[in-house]
């Protein structure tokens, strides 16, 4: 079961759990206009809420906080077993003509609920850490422009990582994942690609320049084929237009 928190993605499946109660008051006609529209929104937020109310007050063996990759393959793995799972998450289910064209799109871009802004790409400081991540059904795979990386040596060499050899028993977790997720190199330079290795190159760093691999199926352009990884078994795949829309939402039948 899937419950996003973004009411926004919730009227429609209102009616699986049958009719909703209406809220009446009699008093609101009293109020001064900026309360009674305030109170009316409360009202009508507490009207279609009060389903998803009802459905978590039923026992679950497992909640989880985050449909991303973590949260949903963890979810996956739970219910296999058979237990009773829940996944929450804060923003809304996002259908491909959904995703906005371009990152200057910030109502459908960032994720900003104070600013009015409910995109895809949440931004949190910390003390130590600014974490870019995603919001909505799937997580940051709404917008993790297809890239798969392992960190490097001096990641795991840190001494904040405890227990010693991370590498070595990260490294099958790692191969799993690649495989899952379709790893692939990335098969093309653009002219931003080239502006970056000639920055790199100014300061010294040229070597460092490399592609990514990526989640990304790079067959026929925007052909549609039987899953090519799993034998058939998996999803359809959707061979990249190179549109760039990895950055914010892809469209093209990931």
């Amino acid at each position: 079961m899937w419950m996003g928190c973004c009411i926004t993605n919730l009227p429609d499946a209102a009616p699986l759990f049958g009719p909703q109660p209406e809220f009446k008051v009699t008093s609101i006609l009293s109020l001064p206009g900026f309360i009674k529209k305030d109170l009316s929104a409360a009202l009508q937020f507490l009207r279609i809420l009060q389903p998803y109310l009802r459905l978590m007050s039923e026992p679950y063996d497992y909640i989880i906080i985050g449909s991303g990759f973590g949260g949903s393959v963890a979810a996956l793995r739970l219910a296999e077993k058979g237990y009773r799972v829940a996944v929450i998450e804060q923003g809304r289910r996002y259908r491909p003509r959904d995703f906005p064209r371009t990152n200057f799109n910030l109502r459908k871009f960032l994720w900003m609920p104070r600013l009015g802004l409910y995109g895809i790409q949440a931004m949190t400081l910390l003390k130590d850490v600014f974490i870019f991540h995603g919001t909505g059904v799937g997580g940051g795979s709404l917008v993790y422009a297809g890239n798969l990386l392992v960190p490097p040596d001096e990641v795991f060499e840190d001494p904040a990582w405890q227990g010693g050899n991370w590498k070595a028993k990260l490294a099958p977790h790692f191969k799993t994942a690649r495989r899952m997720l379709g790893a692939a190199p990335h098969e093309v330079i653009t002219p931003a690609d080239e502006l970056l290795r000639e920055c790199a190159a100014d300061i010294g760093k040229g070597d460092t320049f490399h592609l990514n691999d990526v989640g990304i199926y790079f067959g026929e352009e925007g052909e549609t084929v039987p899953d090519p990884f799993f034998d058939g078994q998996g999803p359809d795949r959707t061979g990249c237009t190179l549109c760039g829309g990895c950055m914010v939402g892809c469209r093209e039948g990931a």
